[in-house]
């Protein structure tokens, strides 16, 4: 109705509820400078992935700044919500769980062998967690599987490497399934990675059907499973937002894979950045 209208447009700054939905104007603000157009997006951050406004908190600029503890230099990230009809947008903005897994990166970095093969899956335009794995030494191929994405991640990446000296060894489009991960290994000369990373990758929103969520995760899995040395360890970040995700254990203990939740308190991060984020380590469980 009319006062819905009124009081949806004074709180999100020049956007108005239709009854076809919300509309989305170019948003021009003294506080959030963002001259481009910003859409409803599903946030991680948000209890279970609830569809919400990323405009205005200062977390989701167009420019964001991300400093990670121990790191010496700043992640400059474009954040973009202007392309249309380009699929899943969450890709384009950075989330919480990278700087997370980044952070523990650095705390832990001595348990990390030298120059050890490492690759990052759905790296997103700011490319964090692979820009601080370069700067630790780590041989990262940074991937994604939207090729815009990647162009912003690319950006991103080198932003980071002029700044640091170092850079991620690779950075490509890919997608995750079992068949591209066997391909990438081949290309490697059977070269497994001793580490994989991702943020943000394990999700599943209670709206999903059971046999979807079990469609994803089988992909997610085998390919993990395909891209793991023997010996080596995956490290993922994310913000849980279903009891759908007990699929992915289930599908990981099939895969014998071994699942461990990790400790965020020695990460040196703020309470609000690490609330409700859930880190685990996966190796393979030998009989």
């Amino acid at each position: 109705d009319a006062s819905l209208s009124a009081g949806l447009y004074n709180m999100y700054s020049g956007r108005t509820y239709t009854p076809s939905g919300f509309s989305v104007l170019c948003v021009h603000s003294e506080i959030f400078e963002r001259p481009h157009e910003t859409r409803l997006i599903r946030h991680p951050r948000y209890p279970y992935g609830c569809t919400h406004f990323l405009h205005p908190s200062p977390l989701f600029r167009a420019e964001v700044s991300i400093k990670i503890p121990g790191v010496p230099f700043t992640l400059s990230v474009l954040q973009r919500q202007t392309f249309k009809d380009r699929g899943d947008d969450t890709g384009f903005a950075c989330w919480r769980a990278s700087t997370v897994l980044a952070s523990y990166l650095v705390v832990h970095r001595n348990t990390f062998a030298m120059n050890i093969s490492a690759i990052e899956l759905g790296c997103g335009v700011g490319a964090i967690v692979s820009s601080v794995a370069a700067w630790l030494g780590f041989e990262v191929d940074a991937t994604d599987g939207s090729e815009q994405v990647l162009i912003d991640a690319q950006n991103s990446i080198d932003v980071a490497a002029q700044a640091s000296g170092y850079t991620v060894k690779c950075i490509f489009k890919f997608e995750w399934n079992k068949e591209q991960a066997d391909h990438l290994v081949k290309s490697r000369g059977g070269k497994k990675y001793q580490l994989i990373l991702g943020s943000e990758i394990v999700y599943s929103l209670r709206s999903q059907s059971a046999s979807l969520a079990h469609a994803n995760f089988s992909q997610l899995v085998a390919t993990l499973d395909a891209l793991l040395a023997d010996d080596g360890q995956i490290l993922l970040a994310w913000n849980p937002r279903s009891q759908l995700e007990s699929i992915f254990y289930d599908i990981l203990f099939s895969y014998n894979l071994l699942s461990s939740p990790l400790d965020l308190n020695m990460l040196n991060l703020h309470h609000a950045q690490t609330d409700g984020i859930k880190l685990i380590r996966i190796t393979r469980r030998f009989t």
